[in-house]
């Protein structure tokens, strides 16, 4: 799996939701079996959370990003 290269676009829809149950299963293993995919994902999790907290996210996004994580102060 280390060959397999993960776009920036591939893991924002990923953790919005946005993909299917074949591409979710593909990035899930990559975060566990690949420690730079893994921090590339952590790294842009971190990023969503503060474009939220930032309220910079599109209306879309943010409802996306809501139904995943909830909407806690």
């Amino acid at each position: 799996m280390k060959d397999e290269f993960v776009t920036d676009v591939e893991i924002t829809r990923f953790l919005l939701g946005e993909v299917d149950d074949e591409e979710r299963q593909r990035l899930e293993g990559l975060f566990i079996s690949d420690p730079e995919s893994r921090e590339r994902i952590l790294i842009a999790e971190n990023d969503l959370i503060d474009d939220y907290l930032e309220d910079c996210l599109t209306a879309s996004d943010r409802d996306k990003f809501v139904a995943q994580y909830g909407d806690t102060p």
